[in-house]
Parts: structure tokens; C-alpha cells; sequence
């Protein structure tokens, strides 16, 4: 009987190339990321807003969330007309930087 060999296991040269390749990448991203935020929206059929958020630590490490809004939410009407959402279907992003312990949106910042 063969035993197991933990060789089988272990990834290729090839492999681990492109994970290392592939981790840079990410962590380049993410340093791009620090102190800013981008939230997105999209009003699905029945009225319901998809949220996400994307943005990184002060390490670089990535964060990212995903809520849903009901239309008998207090805060629904405020978030349609931040993001400009009128009918199913509509859907925007918002950029947002960490400025003095406060979110700002991006369009409020000077270059």
C-alpha cells in the first residue's frame, strides 16, 4: 500500500509564482486604498438598495461590506438622493477620503 505523500499537496513553482504575483498586486491596491472608501448602490427591483463598501486599514489590509436598505428604512430617501437613485435598475459609486477623523465625500476635496 502507498502511503501519502505530502508532496502531491504542495503547490507547483508555476503556482506559487503567480500567488506571489498576485498577492503584490493586491497589496499595491490596498496601499492605494488607505484612508479612502468607496461605497456603491444599486436599487434592485423591489425597491431594496444593495450596498457596498470597499476600502483599507492604515495596515493596507482590504475591508469590504454589503448591506441592504428596505424602502421602509428612516434612512432610504436620504440614500436614494445621495446616490441618486430614482427607479430599479439605477445605480452609482461614491468616493470617500478619511480627512481629520471624519468621511468626506470625494467631490467636497480638493485636488
Amino acid at each position: 500500500m502507498k502511503e501519502d505523500d505530502d508532496d502531491d499537496d504542495k503547490p507547483t513553482e508555476k503556482e506559487m509564482a503567480r500567488y506571489r504575483e498576485n498577492l503584490a498586486r493586491h497589496q499595491a491596491i490596498a496601499q492605494t486604498m488607505i484612508g479612502r472608501r468607496i461605497d456603491s448602490a444599486i436599487m434592485l427591483e423591489n425597491g431594496t438598495l444593495m450596498m457596498s463598501s470597499q476600502g483599507a486599514l492604515d495596515d493596507g489590509q482590504m475591508t469590504s461590506a454589503n448591506w441592504d436598505i428596505l424602502p421602509c428604512d428612516p434612512d432610504y430617501a436620504k440614500t436614494c438622493k445621495c446616490f441618486g437613485l430614482e427607479k430599479p435598475g439605477d445605480s452609482n459609486a461614491k468616493g470617500y477620503r478619511w480627512i481629520d477623523g471624519n468621511w468626506v465625500d470625494d467631490t467636497e476635496v480638493e485636488q
